[in-house]
C-alpha cells in the first residue's frame, strides 16, 4: 500500500476526520506559500479543533431538544 493510500486510513484510525478532509488541499497551500512543516501541522490542528468544537455544539444542541430559535435571552 502506498503512503497516499495509507495516510488517510491511519488518520481515520486516529479519529482525525478534519485532517483527512483537509490535508491534501492544505499541503498545496503550504507548498505555494512556502510554509514550514510546523506551520502546516499547526494549521491542520487548528482546523481539527475548530471542527470538533462545531460538531460538539451541534451535537449538544440536538440533544437538548430545544427549538432552533431558542436562545439564552428567550429561555425562561
Amino acid at each position: 500500500m502506498s503512503p497516499a493510500e495509507t495516510l488517510p486510513m491511519r488518520l481515520r484510525e486516529l479519529k482525525l476526520p478534519s485532517f483527512v478532509a483537509h490535508y491534501q488541499q492544505l499541503a498545496g497551500q503550504a507548498e505555494e506559500g512556502g510554509w514550514g512543516f510546523r506551520d502546516y501541522l499547526l494549521e491542520l490542528c487548528e482546523i481539527e479543533l475548530r471542527e470538533r468544537q462545531e460538531r460538539k455544539i451541534e451535537r449538544l444542541r440536538r440533544c437538548s431538544h430545544l427549538p432552533g430559535e431558542k436562545t439564552l435571552s428567550t429561555l425562561e
